[in-house]
């Protein structure tokens, strides 16, 4: 009975004693996510470029080896609890009600994204795990892709200043493409149904794809906010293709590797299942939604706190350009099928 109780005070004392040292680093990355909410809102700017920048600022006036322990806290456990809560935004009716060839134009998209992103990425001379976040990142979720990826990465190939430039890349082009696309659409003659789809298969983050498609009309809101959160879905079988890919490029040890499917993408699923049979209550569901978007607005600015500003405009060039070609392709297979499929 007495090793019984042991066990969990024993526990409670090894939790306290990793938090207790990352206190600080916790705190400042807490109270820049904080600033940078505040500053995006006043500002009209997204709240990941700002954290990001904070992160970064802080970074280089400040010795951050004095925090390193919070801030490995905060891009390592804080954002994988931070993808997993994504699905909590997610039902399986959602996804049921686009219809096959809606989804088969969104995966199509997907895929030519993400075989872009990986083959321009090491053209360009990117490693092969900087480019899988990059690729990842257009193919399928903006900032949420690129930090599930990194986080399964093995630690001798996880990019953490390669991922905050990805990060800061692909929102500040789909920040531009939320502007250009939706004229891109009207342009091209698209439906409403059609311009849903192409916003919602083309854009990066899922507050441009709403932000976007609600310009436009609630009808195109709602079809471009499914036709994303598809996109959401799969982020899942795309973390488990990265880490079998990971392990048959060989370069690490097996018993280094991360889990194929780790825990936080098995929450990611279990909370998409209790969201669509309605289990968790609709405002259970709001807060676990806000949650998310503070876990990784924090883990966010502890990336910026890990930049480095010399070797982010040495590896910039690469990743811009594998950005954008894999963001061009992706908005020109979606566009082309819808136009074939009329």
């Amino acid at each position: 009975m007495t090793g019984l109780l042991q066990r969990p005070a024993a526990a409670l004392r090894s939790a306290g004693g990793q938090l207790w040292p990352a206190a600080p680093g916790l705190l400042v990355a807490v109270t820049i996510a904080a600033a940078a909410r505040e500053i995006a809102t006043m500002a009209a700017l997204p709240p990941l470029v700002v954290a990001l920048g904070l992160g970064m600022l802080f970074a280089g006036v400040v010795n951050v080896d004095q925090v390193t322990p919070g801030v490995t806290m905060a891009t390592r456990p804080i954002l994988r609890f931070g993808v997993a809560l994504l699905g909590a935004q997610l039902t399986f009716g959602q996804l049921a009600a686009l219809g096959a060839p809606v989804a088969a134009i969104a995966i199509a998209g997907l895929a030519a994204a993400l075989a872009t992103g990986l083959l321009v990425g090491r053209w360009m001379g990117l490693p092969r795990g900087l480019a899988a976040v990059a690729a990842a990142a257009v193919a399928v979720c903006g900032a949420s892709a690129a930090l599930a990826i990194a986080a399964v990465l093995p630690a001798r190939e996880r990019p953490e200043e390669g991922t905050a430039t990805v990060i800061a890349g692909v929102t500040v082009i789909g920040s531009a493409a939320m502007l250009v696309y939706p004229v891109v659409a009207q342009a091209m003659g698209f439906s409403a149904q059609a311009m849903g789809v192409f916003l919602g298969a083309t854009l990066h983050e899922v507050a441009q794809a709403v932000g976007a498609g609600v310009t436009v009309s609630n009808e195109v809101g709602g079809v471009a906010t499914a036709v994303k959160l598809l996109r959401v879905a799969c982020l899942t079988p795309i973390v488990i293709l990265v880490g079998i890919m990971m392990r048959r490029g060989g370069g690490t040890a097996l018993g280094s590797m991360p889990p194929i499917v780790p825990g936080f993408l098995l929450g990611f699923f279990l909370l998409a299942g209790l969201a669509s049979y309605a289990i968790l209550p609709p405002a259970f569901l709001i807060l676990l939604s806000e949650l998310s978007r503070l876990c990784l607005l924090v883990a966010i600015a502890a990336l910026g706190m890990k930049v480095s500003l010399p070797r982010l405009a040495a590896a910039g060039s690469g990743l811009l350009v594998t950005i954008s070609a894999a963001s061009l392709v992706l908005a020109a297979v979606v566009g082309g099928l819808l136009l074939v499929s009329g």
